[in-house]
């Protein structure tokens, strides 16, 4: 082996190490400021409120929790069908010029900071939904969905795209061949690459439920235990960006706070080890 091969070998073995490393230690952080939450038993964590400045303090994980699924169902139901067809169109149907500048477009779009999504979402999404539904107020659970499908959409199409030309085009030949329309073959590749198309939806399930800056602008950040689509809620995410940073250290509140990042950590390292598991039917 040559000095260069050995070099970058070595440098993609450092590399992963300190990837492992750094996970490790986020994750070692996050547990042990949670602990003294988690000694205290589950039971605080069990109210229907949040009010930590409130006398007692009341911790309430109850709305959170179904802010956050409420927004991410909602940004689901369209952001993975929307990314499955442009993965389709652009893998199977656009050719050339298109397929190039199809590509390029969704890289951009994933390049696309998340505090200009939020604003967009402010200067015309809100506004767009409040006079349409005439509603008191554009910050919905709505608003943020429509925001965190887009944010979601090049996720969900790159992941997808790469599992469509995973599929040999023997396969697609062979499909021809046999008569299959140019819809039929098109059908016949996403059956095939179902397993990679089922991560691809977890990667973007991971990335909406991560979401901050555009959560924390568009929600609207008020508590509801069963929140209503058309109506402000409040996050996990948008709770500890603005209040992590204003509560006292190694306070109830802040060890509360630590403990919604532990069940956050626990999420999305969960959906990226289903979307990397290959024992999928």
């Amino acid at each position: 082996m040559r000095a260069e091969e050995r070099a970058l070998e070595l440098a993609i073995r450092l590399g992963a190490f300190t990837a492992v490393i750094v996970l490790a230690g986020i994750i070692t952080l996050v547990l042990t400021e949670a602990l003294p939450a988690l000694r205290r038993g589950l039971g605080p964590f069990l109210d229907t409120v949040w009010a930590p400045t409130s006398d007692p303090p009341r911790f309430g994980l109850a709305p959170l929790i179904s802010g956050s699924w409420t927004v991410t169902s909602l940004a689901l139901v369209g952001g993975l069908p929307l990314g499955v067809i442009c993965a389709l169109f652009i893998s199977e149907v656009a050719a050339g010029p298109w397929q190039e500048a199809s590509r390029a477009l969704v890289e951009l779009t994933a390049a696309v900071p998340s505090v200009v999504w939020g604003y967009l979402g402010l200067s015309l999404i809100a506004p767009g939904i409040k006079d349409l539904l005439d509603l008191p107020t554009g910050l919905t659970a709505l608003t943020a969905a429509v925001v965190l499908a887009a944010m979601a959409l090049p996720t969900v199409t790159a992941v997808s795209i790469d599992a469509l030309r995973a599929v040999p085009a023997d396969l697609r030949e062979a499909a021809s061949a046999l008569g299959a329309t140019r819809w039929e073959v098109v059908l016949t590749v996403a059956l095939l690459a179902r397993r990679g198309l089922l991560s691809a939806g977890l990667m973007g399930t991971g990335r909406v439920m991560g979401e901050t800056m555009a959560v924390l602008m568009l929600t609207g950040n008020a508590q509801a235990l069963v929140p209503a689509p058309l109506s402000p809620v409040r996050t996990m995410t948008a709770t500890l960006a603005a209040e992590m940073g204003e509560c006292v250290r190694m306070s109830d509140h802040y060890h509360a706070l630590f403990l919604v990042g532990l069940i956050l950590l626990a999420i999305t390292l969960s959906l990226n080890l289903l979307a990397g598991a290959r024992r999928w039917p």
